[in-house]
Formats: structure tokens, sequence, C-alpha cells
């Protein structure tokens, strides 16, 4: 939000024939964060914060769910997966090369509860 500051006279209409000096001009930023900000903000997506929603298969489709779902405000993922990331997986799949190893659940369970917060 825009914060004006400065002495009072710069808030008042500068009188005839006199420079006119207005006040200073600071925005700062806010961020909005926790649990019900996504619903507060975006009504429509209330509905996934009480859904427990399960997911088979993690990979160029699944993983890209899950982590659209938490965007959105699902509090309770189920994310089911046998396999690990290897690096042909990793053009099709959203969390690249930093996940190469690991488990795709695990991976897409760190990026969550990391990135969004109530999931």
């Amino acid at each position: 939000f825009p914060l004006l500051y400065g002495p009072a006279k710069s808030f008042r209409t500068a009188k005839p024939g006199k420079k006119a000096t207005g006040p200073s001009v600071l925005i700062i930023p806010t961020y909005r964060a926790g649990a019900t900000d996504i619903g507060d903000r975006v009504a429509s997506v209330c509905i996934f914060k009480n859904k427990v929603i399960a997911i088979f298969g993690m990979g160029a489709i699944g993983a890209p769910v899950a982590i659209e779902l938490a965007l959105n405000g699902c509090s309770h993922l189920i994310v089911i997966d046998h396999d690990i990331v290897e690096p042909g997986n990793s053009i099709r799949w959203p969390l690249g090369a930093t996940a190469w190893g690991m488990r795709k659940t695990t991976a897409v369970k760190q990026h969550v509860e990391s990135e969004y917060t109530g999931v």
C-alpha cells in the first residue's frame, strides 16, 4: 500500500505564488499468509479445504495435479506411486533435476509442504 509522509504543510494546498511541495510517497508491499488465505481470497477453492483426495501415479499428469490441488487449498492429499524420479522423467516432470533419485511421492510431498501452507 502507498504511505504518504511528510510535514503537515506538505498535505495542504499551496498559496498562490508559492511553490507546492507534496508529501513523500513510500510503497510498502504487503503479503497475506496463513492457512485461510487462499480461501479468503478465492472463495471457489474452499471446496478443496476439508476434502481427502487420492492421486494414483505421480507421473507427467499426477504430479502437476497434486501441486495444483495444494496450490488451490486442498488440505489433505494422498499420493501413491512406487517409482523414483529419473533424469529421463524430468522433461515431463514439474520438479526437475533437484528431485533425481528421490521417490516421486517424497519429492512431491517435500515440495508441497515447503511451498503451500495448510497441506
